[in-house]
C-alpha cells in the first residue's frame, strides 16, 4: 500500500491550489469524465492490439483518473480513496460469496449473480431493471448491455435462426424507405433497428459488437494507410488520386494481406 500511499500525496501535490498544477486544480468530475473514458478505451487498444508492453502504462494513466477523481471528492467532502476501496472490497466479496464466505449457501451460478445484481440495484434505489445501464455508454454496448438484461428475464429469441429472419425484414425495411424516398428521419430510424438488429445477432453468436466494429475499423485504417503508403511511394498524393487508381491499389493491398480462415 505505500507505493499507492505515495501516488495518493502525488495527486494531492499535483491539486494543491496555490502551487499545483493550474489545469488539474480546475478539474471537476464532469470535466474530466470524457478523458476518463478515453484513457480506458486507450487501454482496452492496447490489449487488442497485443501492444502488451504498453498495457501498465494505460492501466497507470487510468488509475491516475480514478485518483484524480478520488482527491476532488476528498476536497468536496463526498469520498476519498479508502472509501472508495471499502466499497470495492465489500462488492467483491459480496458478489462471490462463496470465495469469500464459506458457510454461504450460494454457488456462482448465473442466477445467484443476477440475484446478487438484483439485491445492488435495489440497495442503490433503482426502480426499474435498466435503470443502472449508463446513458454514456457507446450505442453499441449499451444495446448489448440492455438486450442483455431483457434476455435475463426471459425477453429474447430461442435461437439465431429467428434473429437471421428479423435481420433480413430490417434490412428490406430499409430498402423500402431508400427506394421510395421516405426521408432522412424515417431513413435514421430503419437504419437505427438494423443496427440494434444485428447487435442483437452478434449477442447470439457470442460477439461483440462494440469490439467487433472496433476491429473493422482498425482493418480499413489498416488498409487505406497502406494504400496512402504505395501512392505515395509513386509520388501521388491519395486526395490526388483518381477513383480508379485508389480501387486498384486498395485491392493490391487487400490481395497482400494473409488469409484468415
Amino acid at each position: 500500500m505505500s507505493s499507492l500511499n505515495e501516488l495518493c500525496k502525488l495527486v494531492r501535490q499535483l491539486r494543491e491550489a496555490e502551487t499545483g498544477s493550474v489545469w488539474h486544480t480546475q478539474q471537476t468530475h464532469q470535466s474530466l469524465a470524457k478523458y476518463t473514458i478515453e484513457e480506458a478505451y486507450e487501454l482496452a487498444d492496447a490489449i487488442e492490439s497485443g501492444c502488451l508492453d504498453h498495457v501498465p502504462e494505460e492501466i497507470g494513466d487510468l488509475l491516475f483518473h480514478v485518483l484524480l477523481h478520488c482527491d476532488i471528492g476528498d476536497k468536496q467532502r463526498q469520498f476519498d480513496i479508502n472509501l472508495v476501496i471499502f466499497k470495492l472490497k465489500e462488492k467483491i466479496k459480496n458478489r462471490h460469496p462463496k470465495v469469500f464466505d464459506l458457510n454461504s449457501p450460494l454457488n456462482e451460478t448465473k442466477e445467484n449473480w443476477q440475484e446478487l445484481k438484483n439485491n445492488e440495484r435495489k440497495g442503490r434505489g433503482f426502480l426499474s431493471k435498466f435503470d443502472d445501464i449508463p446513458i454514456s455508454y457507446p450505442a453499441l454496448l449499451r444495446a448489448d448491455k440492455i438486450q442483455n438484461r431483457a434476455s435475463s428475464f426471459g425477453f429474447d429469441w430461442p435461437d439465431v435462426n429467428p434473429v437471421l429472419r428479423k435481420v433480413e425484414e430490417e434490412f428490406g425495411e430499409l430498402i423500402e424507405v431508400i427506394d421510395q424516398n421516405h426521408g432522412e428521419r424515417r431513413a435514421e430510424e430503419e437504419f437505427g433497428d438494423v443496427l440494434f438488429t444485428m447487435v442483437n445477432l452478434g449477442r447470439h453468436l457470442g460477439i461483440d459488437s462494440e469490439s467487433a466494429l472496433r476491429k473493422a475499423v482498425g482493418k480499413f485504417e489498416r488498409r487505406i494507410r497502406a494504400v496512402e503508403n504505395k501512392l505515395s511511394e509513386r509520388g501521388v498524393a491519395i486526395d490526388q488520386a483518381s477513383a480508379e487508381e485508389l480501387e486498384s491499389v486498395w485491392e493490391l493491398v487487400k490481395l497482400s494481406e494473409p488469409t484468415t480462415r
